[in-house]
């Protein structure tokens, strides 16, 4: 019987998805840019981690990525021969001893002639001799990769910047941001949340895309950020009054930046609530003590 192969892709800073889930193999960065020049040569290194009690082998192929408007339309495909002839990988395979970590190298070397472009493109490690008799499943693992050659087309749109408490009153404070790419260059948004009580006293300052996300050509992407979320064995802050909020973002390193402000309120009516039905009581209770 054929054996099955089963792809199994991490792309976590993308899909936000748990890394390596149910693999005994990691690889490191599990997406990764390079920035060259037509002419000019680059490189990359990934890392492979064996978790095994075993000595393991994997093959080690580039293979072309397609990402459509969404990240549920990605597929995949042998990669272009024109692209393979300047993008080079070790041997092809790579030997790691049991609870190991190995490197593998990439290299660049885009033709002088070759127009700028954005291409997308993933590193596969299959591990060797894991199909039994019967049905084999082999495991892959992939480290997707961006390569941007020569200066590209920039263009994008902020689409919705909204800033909002839960409940209207309360933490967490929520700030979205949907951007779109309208360019070819890639967007990975940078930038921060920050809240400023009635006085000017800074309370907080968040990240945005602490994870890294991107949004690839064609496609449109929201972007969230907290203030106040309540985490395991973390006490959510107390904040009440009028506090300012400016939400700062740039689409890569050194573009321009888009900020959005707003004005909010933060009342925790429930702790007023409470505080004031236990002030009753207490002063119900005193009344009663003193008798009639």
């Amino acid at each position: 019987m054929s054996g099955i192969t089963k792809y199994i892709c991490l792309f976590a800073l993308l899909l936000l998805l748990p890394p390596n889930i149910g693999l005994a193999e990691e690889l490191w960065p599990e997406s990764f840019d390079v920035t060259i020049t037509a002419g000019e040569t680059g490189d990359a290194q990934l890392i492979l981690v064996n978790d095994q009690n075993d000595e393991a082998t994997y093959e080690l192929e580039i293979i072309q990525v397609h990402i459509g408007e969404t990240y549920e339309e990605i597929s995949f495909s042998k990669l272009d021969e024109e692209i393979a002839s300047w993008i080079s990988i070790d041997d092809g395979v790579l030997s790691l001893a049991a609870n190991t970590q190995g490197t593998i190298d990439l290299a660049f070397t885009p033709p002088d002639d070759l127009e700028p472009q954005v291409i997308t493109f993933g590193v596969k490690v299959t591990r060797q001799n894991q199909a039994s008799q019967g049905i084999g499943v082999q495991t892959a693992i992939v480290s997707l990769g961006f390569i941007t050659v020569g200066p590209v087309y920039e263009s994008v749109y902020w689409l919705d910047a909204t800033i909002e408490s839960s409940g209207g009153w309360s933490l967490p404070v929520i700030g979205h941001l949907s951007v779109r790419n309208e360019g070819e260059r890639v967007v990975i948004p940078q930038g921060s949340m920050r809240i400023t009580s009635l006085f000017g006293r800074e309370v907080a300052l968040n990240s945005v895309n602490v994870e890294g996300s991107r949004a690839v050509s064609g496609q449109t992407r929201t972007f969230t950020t907290y203030w106040g979320e309540q985490e395991e064995d973390t006490k959510q802050p107390f904040a009440i009054g009028l506090f300012t909020v400016d939400l700062e973002v740039q689409p890569w390193e050194d573009g321009e930046v888009f900020h959005a402000r707003q004005h909010i309120i933060i009342f925790p009516w429930k702790g007023a609530l409470f505080a004031l039905v236990i002030l009753g009581l207490l002063a119900w209770m005193h009344r009663f003590s003193r008798g009639p």
